[in-house]
């Protein structure tokens, strides 16, 4: 179905929508030039695919000439529980067009199909998670800037720092006996207090997840949906993720996943209950865990508005310069704009 069709290079393009599910062959052929390497058949099948909240939905440009797809883009369906009414939200997710094809019309065209689609009651917003070369195209399509990412970092050694100042990975080795032991007196102590922190490797997604959810709705404006299913299939996949859970009694009263990657533990999702300071006590568990098994930072990415900045800065995380910007679209008349911002965001969050 052409849902939008304009000029780019003096030809008239089209935008269409492409049938539900996983890309198409021609869709497919424009990734795997774009990308650093092939598609993987398996993954876009569980990410276009298996998502509980819904297929992918996917638009391609072809070039009228030829009739040949020079561009794709997709968004993955998510729910989102704003002021306690479940919505549909659309995440952007993969934007490729052939290099000999990029100009800023077809792109622009190809992003606008997205936001004219919400228009016609499709998804009630979108969110987009851009990187520098595609702001501007996201501007022209009429999307807005909604929140920032920040990436908040803590390390675990000196040795990365030390040989960044002195030039010398020699003079490092020297330095950070010293410097790894200064590190360790100012590093946070935290109790958790009557929390019981356990890990699970990889979480079990149960009706403990559940239940967390559904108390934690409550505290935010906008929240993406973390039920069971959602979190399985978001979080079940190769690479490994790893939970720390905070139990208070028999109640989940908290949760944090992490992955860890070249010495470095990334943390991907948390969320708590708001009443037991469970945030604190597994960043802290954390924290203890990474630095007894020799680890070299830990990292994490939320908006600039995430209530767990607080205890990030409590335990001495610092912000860094990378994250990124959120942009994001809904129809005037649904009053959603001034809620985006606000959206309980955590890099979890982003396209998979």
């Amino acid at each position: 179905m052409t849902v939008s069709s304009g000029p780019a290079s003096g030809l008239a393009y089209q935008v269409r929508r492409e049938p539900p599910g996983a890309p198409g062959a021609e869709a497919l052929h424009v990734l795997a030039r774009t990308w650093a390497s092939p598609p993987d058949r398996k993954r876009m099948a569980w990410r276009y695919e298996a998502n509980p909240d819904g297929p992918a939905v996917t638009w391609t440009v072809r070039e009228p000439a030829k009739g040949m797809v020079v561009g794709v883009t997709a968004v993955l369906p998510r729910r989102v529980v704003v002021e306690g009414r479940v919505r549909r939200a659309w995440i952007g997710a993969d934007f490729s067009i052939l290099p000999e094809y990029r100009t800023l019309g077809i792109a622009v065209q190809l992003r606008r199909a997205a936001r004219e689609a919400i228009d016609a009651g499709e998804a009630d917003f979108l969110l987009a998670f851009p990187n520098e070369p595609m702001k501007l195209i996201h501007e022209r399509a009429g999307h807005v800037r909604v929140a920032r990412l920040v990436r908040m970092a803590l390390p675990l050694t000196a040795a990365a720092y030390l040989e960044r100042a002195t030039g010398s990975r020699t003079m490092a080795a020297i330095l950070r006996p010293g410097a790894d032991l200064l590190l360790r007196a100012l590093s946070p102590s935290v109790s958790p207090g009557p929390l019981v922190i356990s890990e699970e490797s990889p979480p079990r997604f149960d009706d403990r997840f559940e239940v967390l959810f559904h108390r934690a709705t409550a505290m935010h404006r906008a929240i993406g949906v973390r039920d069971a299913a959602y979190l399985q299939w978001r979080y079940d996949a190769p690479g490994g993720v790893h939970g720390l859970l905070a139990m208070n009694g028999d109640r989940l009263a908290g949760y944090l996943l992490f992955t860890v990657r070249r010495g470095t533990v990334d943390v991907v999702d948390l969320l708590e209950d708001g009443e037991s300071g469970a945030t604190r006590a597994l960043l802290g568990a954390l924290f203890q865990r990474a630095r007894g098994a020799g680890l070299t930072g830990l990292s994490i990415v939320v908006a600039d508005r995430h209530p767990a900045l607080g205890a990030l800065r409590a335990l001495r995380f610092t912000r860094r310069a990378e994250g990124g910007e959120v942009f994001g679209y809904a129809p005037q008349r649904d009053g959603l704009r001034s809620v985006l911002g606000g959206w309980y965001l955590t890099v979890g969050d982003r396209d998979v």
